[in-house]
């Protein structure tokens, strides 16, 4: 605990930012009014009336606008100073002392910040080695259709897609942990590869953590596994640009009709239900 802050003021944090919500205030007035009468002196006497207040008395509307005037006024009188990016992740990364006790999860939920354009502890990547990432993630339903999908007795496939930032990369990675029978709890001990060789009940799963971060020809070489018989369930996850480009890509290479594939991909990824879906010799639900 810094010897510049109250105990007080200590108290009225932790119970704020309590990990467990019975133990935080119940609304913003409530932890307004806590922090009112926390700085609040012991006796304080009214200049115009003469009435002395005690501490836990109501403190009224324009009482509290001036107290939380002045302390701004305080706070900004002193120019601050210039703090680098880098210093200032070092302090995030350091977890915050409340009541002389570590709260590292109040320091993970800050990392969550988008305080750059990367927003880098947003990433599913970084949550897979987060400890405090299960605290606060929900499993997404759809995860145990994907499941089910890639171990049935028909060889399928399945390709997630959808727009960049709207969570598919967290639910590959569910996916992954239930297919590697890795405790959803638990952290992984590693980053997820760009392609991950997964073995479900003597069934080969190849899981392509995201599409886009391949090359063309890579990409290429995918699809062709993809639509070879026989071969290994692939589970894709790809941005929906790189998704059509690919199968644009093949098609074309091979002189057949774009037009109808396209328009078959484009109807599955209107629907607001998986869809079965075929192409060449490979059969898969696009979701």
């Amino acid at each position: 605990m810094s010897a510049a802050v109250p105990r007080e003021i200590w108290k009225w944090l932790s119970k704020g930012f309590s990990e467990s919500a019975k133990h935080r205030y119940k609304s913003s007035e409530e932890m307004l009014k806590a922090l009112n009468i926390t700085t609040l002196p012991r006796e304080s006497k009214d200049a115009t009336t003469g009435h002395v207040k005690k501490v836990g008395e109501e403190t009224k509307p324009a009482e509290r606008e001036v107290g939380i005037s002045a302390t701004i006024k305080e706070v900004t009188t002193e120019p601050s100073p210039i703090i680098s990016d880098e210093e200032n992740m070092k302090e995030i990364a350091t977890p915050i002392a409340i009541s002389g006790e570590q709260n590292p999860f109040v320091a993970y939920l800050n990392s969550l910040h988008n305080r750059s354009g990367a927003s880098e502890g947003a990433l599913a990547e970084a949550q897979a080695r987060n400890p405090s990432f299960s605290f606060i993630h929900v499993g997404h339903p759809i995860t145990e259709t994907i499941i089910k999908e890639l171990t049935c007795s028909e060889r399928k496939h399945v390709i997630l897609t959808g727009h960049a930032g709207d969570g598919k990369s967290t639910i590959g990675l569910e996916v992954f942990k239930k297919l590697s029978e890795h405790l959803p709890e638990e952290p992984l001990g590693r980053f997820l590869e760009s392609r991950e060789e997964l073995e479900s009940n003597g069934i080969k799963i190849i899981l392509i953590k995201d599409l886009s971060e391949w090359g063309e020809e890579e990409r290429a070489s995918i699809l062709g596994e993809f639509v070879e018989p026989g071969g290994p369930r692939f589970f894709i996850i790809t941005n929906t640009g790189t998704l059509l480009n690919t199968f644009r890509k093949h098609v074309e290479a091979e002189q057949d009709d774009w037009i109808s594939v396209e328009s078959n991909l484009l109807k599955a990824m209107d629907s607001s239900e998986p869809m079965d879906e075929s192409f060449q010799n490979a059969k898969f639900k696009l979701i």
